[in-house]
């Protein structure tokens, strides 16, 4: 190897790194925008302004707003379903396996409220979110139905009522968090005056 090749190599590594850091400011963006404002408040110019990036340089990473929405969904949501694996691994019961996550699914929700609101604003319905979950609930029931643990006519149907009302659960629960944040704020401003 020459020495303007070996030269190269850690410049080559260097702007791999610099790239992957900008395309993570970009998604770090877009998930906080989505988090506050959902989806629909995602702009281009709201993204790179938090981000520190020009909007020149978003375009290098991303070909539209749809695309990096679409590309933090699925980086939540399949970093979820990828811990939910590791964690019910072990487990041999599928009602136990899909009991803990629907559990650890609604704990994560409400730990971790920027998350939680994704969800919750997403809707139950939006793709990403179904693509990376529900092949796993299916698959879970399925384990449930082979073993004799449930008796499911319908596998998509069951699965798709608990993303329904898992969803439902964490609307009211993130809102109760929200409620009880509100009020506790008004009880210390309240003692103060």
């Amino acid at each position: 190897m020459s020495p303007t090749s070996t030269a190269q190599a850690p410049q080559k590594s260097l702007r791999l790194r610099k790239a992957e850091q900008t395309r993570r400011r970009l998604l770090d963006a877009a998930r906080d925008q989505m988090s506050e404002g959902g989806p629909e408040s995602v702009t281009i110019q709201t993204i790179t302004l938090k981000a520190d990036i020009g909007q020149g340089t978003f375009y290098n990473y991303f070909a539209s707003r749809d695309e990096i929405i679409d590309a933090v969904i699925l980086e939540v949501v399949e970093s979820l379903g990828q811990r939910l694996d590791a964690l019910t691994s072990d487990m041999e019961d599928a009602a136990e396996i899909y009991s803990f996550s629907t559990r650890h699914l609604m704990h994560t929700a409400v730990s971790d409220p920027v998350w939680g609101w994704l969800v919750v604003r997403l809707g139950i319905a939006q793709e990403g979110l179904l693509n990376a979950l529900g092949p796993r609930a299916s698959r879970d029931i399925q384990i449930g139905v082979d073993s004799g643990r449930f008796r499911v006519d319908d596998v998509a149907l069951a699965s798709a009522m608990t993303f329904g009302s898992v969803l439902s659960v964490l609307m009211g629960l993130i809102g109760l968090t929200t409620l009880m944040a509100a009020v506790r704020i008004c009880l210390l401003l309240t003692m103060q005056i």
